[in-house]
């Protein structure tokens, strides 16, 4: 007897196909007539990784028709792909943190130098006034802050299992640089809970690599962190959060103002996005202690994992921090912010 779940999903299959083919047949553009003829003849690799490139276009609209032929089914989980997703997503974690082990060594000399203050070279000069504006930006860092749990899982907490109740009921963990937040954290709710049931914090080396769907081509990587560490990161996350809205960058709502920028430059022709790869996994963590003023580097580089548990083996890390860090966001934001008012500083002083 064949199960409900087989039928449901030959049946959402075949109607993921008859709109693809519809969508094609509707744009009408090279692209979209050989997305329909790999369709139909089911070569999902050439599908999923079929791409429009911009310099070959004299209109915007040919792109974007083009461009959408090819996107319509990357994100389709389902798609039959012959790629190892999971092997890819730990490839680029090892050619991201190759990539930030290269900037670290870049920025040594430049690290002791203005420890030194010596500033002999626009260079130098450049990362001085970076390291000010993102001073102002986030002025004292306080020395109490409530902690807060995410919706996501934690080192401790697997699977389904990663609802506040279940995060407050198994054992806490954290990295052996946080074990200052655990006076704060010993006043908590959450504390007085583990007393109850007898559970204690427990020291691990990092966080842990997992991987999580991406595209049809390949899975993302991210790190998962002991929960009391997030449990602290995501609220100095939320302390940058706030200390950037006073400078104009708006997080909270950052997905809807960029949504009605894009439509107006679309039109205007005035704008345009800049999509970096990698950006969260190549934040290296010289780079941060180079921008970061020293008081905010000591609690962030305190919460953060120094290790991640991959394939087994915990690897030292050469990235400040990685997606699962409940402030990467926020400090990826802060660093771009940081340096592109520098870029603005320069163009006006000059």
């Amino acid at each position: 007897m064949v199960s409900t779940s087989f039928w449901s999903c030959t049946l959402i299959s075949h109607f993921v196909k008859k709109v693809a083919l519809k969508y094609y047949e509707g744009l009408a553009t090279p692209k979209s007539l050989a997305a329909a003829m790999l369709l139909e003849a089911g070569e999902w690799d050439q599908l999923s990784t079929l791409e429009a490139d911009p310099s070959d276009y004299f209109s915007a609209e040919r792109f974007w028709a083009d461009a959408s032929a090819c996107a319509l089914l990357r994100k389709y989980e389902p798609l039959p792909t012959s790629f190892d997703r999971k092997a890819v997503a730990e490839q680029n974690f090892i050619l991201c943190e190759n990539s930030c082990f290269r900037a670290n060594a870049r920025l040594y000399p430049i690290l002791d130098d203005l420890k030194g203050h010596q500033v002999h070279s626009d260079l130098h000069a450049f990362f001085e006034r970076a390291r000010k504006n993102i001073a102002e930006i986030l002025g004292p860092c306080p020395d109490i802050v409530d902690g807060r749990f995410g919706p996501g899982s934690t080192y401790g907490d697997r699977g389904v299992l990663s609802t506040i109740p279940d995060k407050i009921s198994n054992e806490p963990t954290f990295t052996p640089d946080a074990w200052p937040f655990l006076f704060p954290w010993s006043g908590t709710m959450w504390a007085s809970a583990c007393v109850d049931v007898g559970k204690v914090p427990k020291s691990v080396p990092g966080n842990r690599f997992l991987t999580v769907p991406k595209d049809a081509t390949k899975f993302r990587g991210i790190a998962v962190e002991p929960s009391i560490n997030v449990f602290y990161q995501l609220a100095y996350g939320k302390v940058i959060r706030t200390r950037l809205r006073r400078h104009g960058i708006n997080l909270d709502d950052g997905q809807d103002i960029h949504r009605l920028l894009a439509a107006d430059s679309s039109r205007r022709g005035n704008l345009a996005t800049l999509d970096l790869k990698n950006a969260s996994d190549t934040i290296s963590r010289n780079l941060v202690k180079l921008l970061v003023p020293s008081n905010w580097f000591r609690v962030l580089d305190g919460l953060r994992s120094k290790k991640t548990l991959f394939r087994g083996k915990f690897h030292l890390l050469e990235k400040f921090s990685s997606m699962g860090n409940g402030f990467t966001f926020e400090l990826e934001t802060l660093v771009f912010f940081g340096t592109h008012l520098c870029h603005c500083w320069q163009r006006f002083y000059w």
